[in-house]
């Protein structure tokens, strides 16, 4: 048994953690429940959701991800009796942080993921010191408005790559309550906005809001899932 001097002993101990409830969605190894605070989900700025799901041990996920692998199968009537509750869980409350970032540039909308140093700065989100996990993808965006609610079918005409690339599936072969209900709300020219899903009460949209909840996630399968730090770059201003 290896016996230790006491104030060493101290100096060397590590904080107690409370284990995490995850649940497993194929890739994914997602928080059971949001964070709370009482009967209501907590609300963050984004960098307060990334700091609070990180002391977790844990990460934001991927608008795209949550809607493949949990949203979309959840509607279809796919999961199973453990995942049921995680599903049901994000349509209650507010909507919830993802770790992705819109920036528009005229008719360009840039689609960010890995997004550090998003920070609310009491007014909006300061992108000067914000890096970036992989070189961003670029969209089309001609004719469609910012700050204005945009249903996705109109969304699709315009950007259809767009829409596949968020929800995870070419439009028409999306289920019908996300056909019918989701959309995007885009920033203003100029700015970099955080996204979320729901927001705003609108569960299936893609918001580029100021705050929101929080639900933290691992990648059961890090090859597939990660772009490797290597490939971190800063956002253009």
């Amino acid at each position: 048994m290896t016996t230790m001097k006491f104030h060493d002993a101290i100096k060397a101990a590590t904080p107690a953690t409370t284990s995490e409830p995850l649940v497993t969605f194929g890739p994914l190894r997602l928080q059971a429940r949001a964070i709370y605070q009482g009967k209501e989900k907590t609300l963050y700025t984004f960098d307060q959701a990334q700091e609070s799901v990180a002391a977790k041990g844990l990460v934001l996920p991927r608008f795209r991800d949550v809607m493949e692998h949990v949203i979309i199968p959840g509607l279809e009537g796919t999961l199973t009796k453990e995942q049921q509750p995680v599903f049901e869980d994000m349509f209650r409350s507010y909507g919830e942080w993802t770790d992705n970032a819109f920036y528009r540039q005229q008719n360009r909308l840039y689609v960010t993921t890995g997004n550090k140093g998003l920070i609310w700065n009491g007014k909006e989100y300061d992108a000067t010191a914000m890096t970036v996990d992989a070189t961003p993808t670029a969209y089309d965006i001609s004719g469609l408005p910012s700050q204005e609610w945009l249903a996705l079918e109109r969304v699709a005409k315009t950007a259809p790559a767009l829409v596949n690339d968020l929800y995870s599936r070419p439009f028409k072969d999306l289920p019908r309550k996300v056909r019918n209900n989701a959309g995007l709300y885009l920033p203003r020219d100029g700015t970099v906005r955080p996204v979320g899903r729901g927001l705003n009460f609108n569960y299936l949209y893609a918001d580029s809001s100021y705050d929101g909840a929080a639900r933290g996630v691992k990648f059961s399968v890090p090859s597939e899932i990660e772009v490797p730090s290597s490939s971190s770059s800063r956002i253009a201003q």
